[in-house]
């Protein structure tokens, strides 16, 4: 960008790209600090809060019910999480797996709805990445009362849902 540029920061490691990718390819450390030129909440606010503390986070289904379990669930993991172990985890956040970047979260929940659709190739390849990455993503069939079954309702919503994903 013209603001961001070599010459008016002569002797700065300047990363002129949007938070989510730059973050991505750089994450924070304990030894970090972040400075951010923001310009628009809308594109800056979920790399930014998502960035600046650890976050467990969870897939939003759309699904009222099934998201505010799954907030609830993780919220309950982090207060754990804080009370036994050096990990001071912020509140959960949700992520639409279509448009977020993921490389901010340790663990994603992901809920299998039964009427799971495909995964668009832009997603998978998203998805497979951020696995390979060391990203650790829950798969939850919620069948826990009847048993899983390879070929139950929910694992073939499972397996539509990730059936073409490369799993490590």
């Amino acid at each position: 960008t013209a603001f961001a540029s070599p010459d008016r920061f002569p002797d700065v490691d300047l990363h002129p790209d949007w938070p989510e990718t730059v973050l991505a390819r750089r994450p924070l450390d304990a030894y970090s600090a972040l400075a951010a030129v923001t310009h628009d909440p809308k594109i800056d606010d979920f790399a930014l809060k998502a960035s600046l503390q650890t976050r467990l986070a969870y897939v939003v289904t759309g699904d009222p019910e099934i998201d505010r379990t799954s907030e609830e669930g993780l919220s309950g993991l982090s207060k754990v999480l804080r009370a036994r172990t050096a990990l001071e985890p912020a509140e959960p956040m949700g992520v639409d797996i279509d448009k977020d970047e993921l490389a901010f979260f340790p663990i994603l929940y992901w809920p299998v709805r039964e009427d799971a659709s495909p995964l668009s190739d832009a997603t998978l390849a998203k998805v497979d990445a951020f696995m390979k990455q060391g990203g650790l993503i829950v798969f939850d069939t919620r069948d826990h009362e009847t048993g899983f079954s390879s070929t139950g309702t929910q694992a073939k919503a499972l397996n539509r849902l990730i059936g073409q994903l490369d799993i490590p």
